[in-house]
């Protein structure tokens, strides 16, 4: 990923300004030009963060770099601009989320104020805005936006189909029907979990959203049964539901005599030395990653009556990849640690033919010694 100063050169360089980004030689002379300027660039349609660049002339000018001074009239470092937004008032208070970032560029300081993208738009005022008569007013309940490198004037509201994109937008209706599955699963608090007796759970404000379970049936022993004092296992389907729509579904898992209920967990393999190796993990930007925090209400607690139970959880699947390359090339570390006792090993070959128990273990407590930050 490109850091911030590759992408604002490019930017400059592109001699030209665009939806999610706009120059300006100075900083502003009057704080209603800045608020219109950011409410324009945070309502942009652009999936990625914003930028208004202060010191860099317009594209008629060459977009050249003229850089910013110490002593710069109206110039505001972080502090100032998130306290010049936060005694605006926006509706349901809610406001751009802005940072601000100083480069030095040929030998000259410019400013980089960064609007991220977040789904609140449409960001807009309950009450107009303008310190003097000398200043233009934003409007109160006018929506604002950037088209191309066009602002909305600030005497007028954006077209009705930008508005509605905003809203739709806001309530993830834009999004396909998997993404917004797994956005309302990631919301874990509201969903109504009745697994026990209905084998079933349903989002208290979307109730279309429904996941479903099978019931359970005993099959054979995975290697987790392992840390658990009985290692009984019993499986079934889970169903991720739109209305009666199947969207997506996983296996799941009840182990300790029907004690803990989770989703089956992805293995990553590792081959070292003719065995095998790895470890069990989820992965939130998945479904069942999802759904186990739901059922654990993001506890990750898996324990019922013993501890130290071998899954690991990466935020993404960027974390996933650079964890497990890194335990490829670096095996031996894993190998030169003790090993904690485990319990129920009454059958060791039955656990031992696939995946080596005593790694599961080092791989996670290694992961939360050395890789969480």
């Amino acid at each position: 990923m490109d850091n911030l100063e590759d992408i604002i050169l490019d930017l400059i360089d592109s001699k030209r300004e665009g939806t999610y980004w706009d120059f300006k030689e100075e900083p502003h002379e009057d704080n209603a030009s800045l608020l219109h300027d950011l409410i324009c660039l945070a309502n942009c349609n652009h999936e990625g963060d914003r930028y208004l660049i202060l010191g860099v002339t317009d594209p008629a000018k060459g977009c050249e770099i003229k850089g910013l001074t110490s002593e710069q009239k109206n110039r505001k470092n972080q502090v100032k601009l998130v306290d010049f937004l936060s005694n605006v008032h926006f509706a349901a208070e809610n406001r751009p989320e802005i940072e601000v970032q100083t480069l030095k560029i040929d030998e000259k300081e410019i400013d980089v104020i960064i609007i991220e993208n977040k789904r609140f738009k449409p960001y807009f005022l309950t009450k107009d805005y303008n310190k003097s008569k000398k200043e233009k007013i934003v409007r109160a309940n006018y929506i604002y936006t950037r088209i191309g490198d066009k602002n909305t004037s600030i005497d007028k509201s954006a077209d009705y189909n930008h508005i509605k994109m905003m809203w739709k937008e806001q309530f993830g209706l834009n999004l396909k029907i998997e993404d917004r599955f797994k956005e309302l699963l990631g919301d874990y608090k509201n969903w109504e979990c009745e697994f026990d007796e209905r084998r079933s759970a349903y989002h208290k404000i979307h109730p279309e959203f429904t996941i479903e379970i099978s019931k359970p049936e005993e099959r054979g022993m995975e290697p987790f049964c392992a840390f658990y004092l009985d290692n009984s296992g019993f499986y079934g389907k889970v169903f991720f539901k739109h209305n009666s729509t199947v969207i997506f579904e996983c296996e799941y898992a009840y182990c300790d005599g029907c004690r803990v209920l989770f989703p089956s967990p992805s293995f990553m393999y590792i081959f070292k030395d003719k065995d095998t190796h790895g470890f069990y993990c989820y992965n939130l930007e998945e479904f069942d990653g999802l759904f186990a925090s739901i059922l654990l209400k993001n506890s990750f607690n898996f324990d019922t009556r013993t501890s130290g139970f071998p899954f690991i959880i990466f935020e993404d699947h960027n974390d996933l990849t650079v964890f497990s390359n890194y335990l490829k090339n670096n095996f031996n570390i894993i190998g030169d640690m003790e090993t904690d006792e485990l319990l129920n090993l009454n059958d060791p070959n039955e656990y031992r033919r696939m995946i080596n128990l005593e790694t599961l273990e080092k791989i996670k407590r290694f992961y939360e010694e050395n890789w969480i930050i």
